[in-house]
């Protein structure tokens, strides 16, 4: 038994030592075969750069030899033409050849410069120089009148559209009009600054000057605002009827709304409290209400008081409802036919100055556009006056009516709620 054990024992040993020499081995061969593993992928990463290089040259060369097949192509296609082909050429080549000469052209003629040679090349050189003369300040001498209205020496210099002045008194802009050169003032400059800048610009040959951009446009402009009395008497004969009617709908719209001013203020509840005062028999206090009481309402409280109730008391109430409904109405018709005559009378003016225009025109023909422009201007202005006096005409006789409305219906209010009220009369009487 013991030697059963013993031999087991060194059978167990010997398999340890059998297992751990095969596991180093194992060891061994991997760390070999990374390192092989290792080794050929660098090889694979070299081969692949080179590749890709070699590639890329071929791609390069390929792009050249289709760029030159292409150009060998279009040779050969060039070649193959027709003539008709290559005339249309030779034509669209010439009418571009035309165009441009056309331009170079119409450059020389603006700026006056000279052509170089029988091409039509310009010498940019040669047009810059000329463009500077051109744009260098040229001063030229010529007898000008002044503000005194004297005929004097002057240097004078165009300065694109416009043209200034100046000799050792006196400088300004020149005013061409009816081909007569005339020193004109300038509203941008007093005569002090033009004068220093005129000089110093003849003198060092730049300086600061200020003119108005309309060239005298905007002093015109302004010589026509008129007054208001000069801007009716430019209207017309018409235009005297339309401010007399003006005149009538102002005074009478403010004698209409002082007196709806001085209306009295109508109570509501007059008719409750008189019905009040008659049931609790109370005379004394109703006379005294009845006494504090507005004229109108006053009135209609006594025709009611005074009369039974019956349709004379209606009669009655109706009478005095439409006398205070007259008074209230009377001249407010002025207004409203002011409004309505105004604009009449200036759409008159405006056809007898259209009637006037037209025989200018067949007098003197239409060729100045100022003579039939001045007149349809001056037939205008009496319609646009009609129009001024019409819309607040209009505005006012639309308010002092729906006044007068509301205080007549108020009162209609009031007077048929009275026109139920029955007053013991005799009992009052008694009291009384």
């Amino acid at each position: 038994m013991i030697k059963h054990l013993v031999m087991l024992m060194l059978f167990s040993s010997a398999n340890c030592f059998a297992s751990d020499t095969l596991s180093d081995e194992i060891l061994k061969r991997i760390d070999t075969a990374q390192s092989q593993l290792h080794k050929v992928q660098q090889d694979i990463n070299n081969e692949h750069h080179i590749l890709a290089k070699q590639i890329k040259e071929k791609l390069s060369k390929i792009k050249a030899l289709r760029q030159k097949a292409a150009n060998i192509q279009r040779a050969e296609d060039e070649q193959l033409l027709s003539l008709e082909t290559l005339k249309s050429r030779v034509q669209a080549w010439q009418a571009q050849q035309n165009y441009q000469q056309q331009l170079v052209q119409s450059f020389a003629s603006q700026t006056q410069s000279p052509l170089a040679d029988s091409n039509n090349i310009i010498q940019f050189e040669q047009v810059k120089a000329f463009l500077e003369k051109k744009l260098s300040p040229s001063w030229k001498t010529k007898q000008i009148i002044d503000n005194s209205s004297q005929l004097q020496q002057f240097e004078t210099l165009a300065l694109g559209p416009i043209s200034v002045a100046v000799n050792e008194s006196s400088a300004g802009f020149i005013n061409d009009d009816n081909a007569l050169l005339r020193i004109s003032t300038n509203t941008l400059n007093d005569n002090g600054t033009l004068f220093s800048s005129l000089s110093q610009l003849r003198a060092q040959g730049q300086t600061e000057l200020h003119f108005d951009p309309t060239l005298g446009n905007a002093d015109k402009l302004n010589q026509q605002q008129l007054s208001i009395s000069a801007y009716i008497k430019k209207g017309g004969i018409w235009a005297y009827p339309i401010l007399l009617f003006a005149f009538f709908a102002l005074m009478t719209a403010l004698f209409k709304a002082q007196q709806f001013l001085r209306l009295p203020k109508l109570a509501n509840e007059m008719v409750d409290k008189i019905e009040t005062y008659i049931h609790q028999q109370d005379s004394t206090r109703l006379q005294t209400y009845i006494t504090t009481l507005a004229p109108i309402q006053k009135s209609l409280v006594e025709i009611a008081q005074s009369t039974p109730i019956s349709q004379k008391r209606d009669d009655s109430l109706i009478a005095q409802l439409k006398d205070q409904k007259y008074r209230n109405e009377k001249y407010l018709g002025i207004i409203t036919t002011c409004a309505a005559v105004a604009p009449l009378l200036g759409l008159l003016g405006t056809v007898s100055g259209m009637i006037h225009t037209f025989m200018m025109m067949n007098v003197f023909g239409s060729g100045d556009a100022s003579v039939v422009s001045g007149g349809i201007s001056q037939a205008l202005i009496t319609t646009e006056i009609g129009l001024i006096v019409a819309i607040p005409a209009l505005i006012a006789s639309a308010l002092l009516n729906k006044k007068s409305k509301s205080f007549d219906i108020r009162l209609e209010a009031i007077a048929t709620k009275l026109s139920k009220v029955e007053f013991n009369s005799n009992e009052l009487k008694n009291e009384q």
